[in-house]
């Protein structure tokens, strides 16, 4: 409604500012349509929208598809939606026009409707990441931030709040697999996102990987995003080093050596949105930094966004430094050549990922049920003798849950390069170096080497979450 009397009052407008002498009869009295929406969504149940309307003349045309019922009367539309009885959302469009019988006006509104069965992720519990299957309907809390808890020490709740206010519409940002076949990524999501009642609902087609979808304000302002990790096989966890870990890399399709499908996401630390690794297969057979085996991987399928792997932070000093900066861009990986923290510019404790050892944040990347791991599963005297030799470019924790852990590379804190894939891997914990607060704490394991350490925060690196 903000829309149409918005409209209205810029026809008032051009009316008044016309100067003595001008005749713009011509030009006001051309046929119009004006909407207060262009776009409207129902459960697969179906039911009911009212659209308001004004049209300067009568006898308004009205094409709609056969599973929508159209009337207007009193400058209003009601659009009756039957329901949905296919196993995906449907998507049409209504159209209207009116005529002077020699200009024509036209405008239409976009219709999306969730298919029945559907799934809802968040009834127990809110995350940043939810795990969901191919060919599913599903949907998920989109009112609130992350899975509602602490911000850790970064001062952001208190200044932007726990809720999502003014959420308008969903948008799909990026899909793809990770070997970047365009076509293929493009089956990841099927259709377009619906935001509706403080809600998203998507399906997914019949392609596994990983996309992020948001919900947007009325200017186009990215709100919140979630990782949606499309994977059919179940994922699982182990006991290792006092902790129960998940089975495979937070974003991978499967645990197998060798397979790129294996390699999972890389985040900033204290970062909750994904980037993407290497898009090349692995070939690298000791450490060694082939720049073959470095190719980045920019796809997003039917997504919006756009990847920019170096995009410069802001110079901010003090909490909640560029968290709202980074919320709002998902898919720009925050670097600097004279910072190595992407948050702020200043040694202060923040705690992103969580302090205490069952605080989980509003800002972790980890599905319900999870969360990042702290140093005390790696962080261990016998290290060294804790991992298998390098074989299939990763290594086998013997010491711990005795999984597969694939040297998948990282993003470097300047510049956002991609390197070492195949021949390193590093992996976040949620713990920060006491003597630099800069720095988080990783897993270093490579092909030549393993040790538990610290790295710049503005670093990609992979998690491999734990159960909470």
């Amino acid at each position: 409604m903000k829309k149409l009397l918005y409209m209205i009052a810029c026809l008032s407008l051009l009316v008044g500012s016309c100067s003595d002498g001008e005749d713009n009869t011509g030009i006001l009295n051309e046929p119009r349509i004006t909407l207060s929406t262009w776009n409207v969504s129902f459960p697969g149940e179906g039911g009911t929208a009212v659209v308001a309307m004004v049209a300067n003349r009568e006898n308004v045309k009205i094409e709609n598809a056969s599973w929508l019922t159209v009337t207007e009367e009193e400058n209003q539309l009601t659009i009756i939606a039957d329901a949905n009885p296919d196993s995906q959302q449907r998507i049409s469009q209504i159209i209207l026009s009116v005529s002077d019988g020699g200009t024509m006006a036209k405008d239409s509104i976009a219709v999306v409707q969730s298919a029945l069965g559907t799934i809802h992720l968040s009834e127990t519990e809110t995350a940043n990441c939810y795990i969901v299957k191919t060919g599913g309907n599903y949907s998920f809390r989109a009112d609130v931030k992350g899975n509602g808890g602490t911000d850790g020490k970064s001062k952001y709740i208190s200044q932007y709040g726990l809720e999502i206010q003014h959420a308008v519409y969903a948008d799909l940002l990026w899909e793809a697999t990770y070997d970047a076949d365009k076509n293929i990524s493009r089956d990841i999501i099927c259709g377009q996102p619906v935001y509706r009642d403080g809600e998203i609902h998507f399906s997914t087609g019949s392609v596994q990987g990983n996309a992020v979808i948001a919900v947007k304000d009325a200017y186009g302002t990215i709100l919140w995003s979630w990782h949606i990790w499309v994977v059919d096989e179940e994922i699982n966890s182990k006991e290792g080093g006092g902790l129960i870990w998940m089975d495979r890399n937070l974003g991978a399709l499967n645990n197998t050596p060798g397979d790129i499908n294996n390699r999972g996401l890389l985040y900033q630390w204290g970062r909750k949105d994904p980037f993407l690794p290497s898009r090349a297969a692995y070939m690298v057979t000791e450490f060694d930094n082939i720049a073959a085996a470095n190719r980045y991987n920019n796809e997003v399928g039917d997504g919006s966004a756009q990847w920019n792997y170096n995009h410069p932070m802001r110079n901010v000093m003090e909490a909640p430094g560029n968290m709202e900066y980074a919320v709002r861009r998902p898919t720009d990986f925050l670097t600097s050549s004279s910072f190595e923290n992407w948050f702020v510019t200043t040694e202060i404790e923040t705690a992103l990922w969580g302090a205490d050892p069952q605080e989980k944040t509003i800002f972790d990347p980890c599905p319900a049920g999870y969360m990042v791991a702290p140093s005390e599963g790696w962080d261990r005297p016998t290290i060294k003798n804790d991992w298998g030799t390098f074989t299939d470019n990763g290594r086998y924790w013997t010491a711990g849950s005795n999984d597969f852990y694939p040297l998948s590379g990282f993003l470097q804190v300047k510049g956002g390069v991609l390197n070492y894939c195949g021949a390193l891997g590093m992996y976040w914990t949620r713990n920060e170096q006491s003597e630099s607060l800069s720095n988080g704490g990783r897993l270093y394991l490579a092909s030549n080497s393993i040790f538990y350490s610290h790295l710049p925060k503005g670093s990609g690196l992979l998690i491999r979450c734990i159960k909470q």
